[in-house]
């Protein structure tokens, strides 16, 4: 068949005989020198979606094909013209042949898969190189300007989603890619657990091989910002967020969200800003602007009390509970604390803190839990828990938050640029403290660790104080470009550390002087403490995901 065409070309007189005879000769040759190598290479290289390739590749030539076609039907000849349509005939059916080979050479293609693939690769490689050179004698042919040429990308592990301008994939990997020849294309390859990976590629392979790393980050999407530390139980993470919706998820670097139920809406433009807590088989939370208190089943994550409970104002701080005593305690922002019957919802007692005054901060439970500490705007008031009777009350003269924690025998304190301990045992109001020690800025909220009271600050240092007398127990100083406003978050030997506005710092507590093993810039707002669990860290960030670090 190409010596008829060229025994045509033969005929035609004129200048533009040798040219012609030298294209069309090339182009025929190409073509067939393409065809062989398709089809030497479907035997050699046997990928999942072989049949795919040579479609893509085949594609590819029928159209350099058509350009021969109109380059010749240019001269006017019909035996030239009948030539083509013949030699486009004979590819066409080498298109059906391939489609039709049997399920069983299918099965001993795949076979050789995992067996010097890259190497069996060049056939193919032959195969772009040659029509990509024929296509660029006329790059402003259709054929030129439609080529799409294509590239098998293979991922291990395989499953990753392939995304990027100019590029078609047909899912995700191992997939085959076409992408136009004479453009510098970006690729992004992205798999939940792993890096993501972005490169450029052109025409000088038709495989790719790519590693891909796994991830130490987790990203749990959420509704809504999520401002509350997430509490960690049984291997499902509990979080509110500012959209009103209260989940329980587990996740996993491949699969980050798993809702264990439908997430529970409230009705509250404020949403839930703060923590939930947990006692036996139920689930405790608080809306932020109309005060509601919620108790959901952890099985099912259906309300367990006929109504929630309703506090007089807005309450922005966490619930605590007394299980000894079967109590939920909260307080709003008027300074009235509740206790609410665990089972029921119902109010078991109400105390009004004396004065104008706001509650700062979460209730501590006292030493047994038959009190609790309570911080406020103008001190700090021991409330009883069986009947809400204020048993008596510290004041504390300051114009900034005052923040508590309970460890032991003691309760810690930090407002300004103080820190002390007050003896949380005594049932009468301390006549002062048991140590105190001061800074030179503001502290964040304490953290207690295996005897030692740990406290960030303002100007990015971290203190740490023994329990017991307060003396000097470890330091760290940043560079100055580090400020800390939230409580550490503490585990065996380490602390994490929120620096506005969403930077996680990791310190290394061994000793007297803390290092810094890492930095992580999160992208958006931390606004509470991370938990940490087994071996992850989880944060709540503005930008509606709880963020699950690798702590190790």
């Amino acid at each position: 068949m190409y010596l008829e065409a060229l025994e045509c070309l033969s005929k035609i007189e004129g200048k533009y005989s040798e040219s012609w005879k030298r294209t069309v000769e090339g182009v025929a040759t190409g073509i067939h020198g393409d065809m062989t190598g398709c089809e030497e290479s479907m035997q050699k290289i046997y990928f999942t979606r072989a049949d795919e390739v040579w479609h893509a590749a085949d594609g590819t030539a029928a159209g350099v094909l058509g350009l021969l076609g109109k380059l010749l039907s240019l001269r006017g000849k019909p035996e030239i013209r009948a030539a083509a349509s013949r030699l486009k005939e004979e590819v066409d059916e080498y298109s059906r042949n391939a489609a039709s080979l049997t399920d069983d050479a299918w099965k001993e293609y795949r076979s050789a898969q995992n067996r010097r693939i890259e190497d069996r690769s060049a056939a193919l490689d032959g195969v772009v190189a040659a029509v990509k050179a024929v296509l660029e004698k006329y790059p402003r042919s259709d054929a030129a300007i439609n080529a799409r040429f294509p590239v098998l990308l293979v991922t291990d592990p395989p499953g990753a989603e392939v995304s990027g301008p100019n590029i078609r994939s047909e899912g995700p990997t191992p997939s085959i890619l076409l992408y136009p020849p004479y453009e510098i294309c970006d690729v992004t390859v992205r798999k939940s657990g792993y890096e993501p990976v972005s490169f450029k590629i052109d025409s000088s392979s038709v495989l790719m091989n790519l590693k891909l790393k796994k991830t130490h980050i987790c990203r749990i999407p959420a509704s809504g910002p999520v401002e509350g530390t997430p509490l960690v139980h049984a291997g499902r993470v509990y979080f509110g967020d500012r959209a009103g919706e209260f989940s329980s998820v587990s996740w996993s670097f491949e699969k980050p969200r798993i809702d264990d139920w439908p997430p529970f809406k409230v009705d509250d433009l404020g949403g839930i800003k703060v923590s939930p807590c947990i006692f036996g088989d139920t689930a405790c939370f608080c809306t932020a602007v109309k005060g509601q208190l919620f108790a959901l089943g952890l099985k099912t994550g259906k309300p367990l009390w006929d109504a929630p409970f309703q506090a007089g104002r807005m309450v922005d701080h966490a619930p605590v509970v007394l299980e000894t005593r079967k109590v939920i305690v909260i307080g709003d922002v008027g300074g009235t604390v509740y206790g609410v019957d665990m089972e029921s919802g119902a109010i078991r007692w109400k105390a009004e803190i004396p004065g104008e005054v706001k509650i700062n901060t979460a209730p501590v439970p006292a030493p047994g839990g038959a009190a609790v500490f309570v911080a406020h705007s103008a001190g700090i008031a021991r409330i009883g828990a069986a009947d809400g009777e204020i048993e008596w009350s510290y004041p504390i003269s300051t114009i900034d938050k005052i923040h508590i924690a309970a460890a032991d025998d003691f309760l810690v304190v930090t407002t300004g640029e103080t820190v002390m301990a007050l003896d949380a045992r005594s049932a009468t109001a301390p006549r002062a403290p048991v140590w105190a020690s001061d800074g030179r800025a503001r502290f964040t909220p304490p953290s207690v660790f295996e005897g030692r009271v740990f406290a960030g600050n303002e100007a990015g240092e971290v203190v740490a104080l023994s329990l017991r007398d307060g003396r000097p127990a470890g330091k760290f100083e940043s560079d100055g470009r580090l400020s800390f406003s939230l409580a550490p978050c503490l585990g065996r030997g380490i602390a994490f550390m929120i620096s506005n506005p969403g930077l996680i710092a990791a310190l290394d507590t061994r000793g007297e002087a803390f290092t810094l093993i890492w930095k992580y810039d999160t992208g958006s707002k931390v606004v509470c403490p991370p938990a940490i669990a087994g071996n992850y860290m989880y944060a709540g960030t503005s930008a509606g995901e709880i963020l699950v670090l690798e702590n190790n």
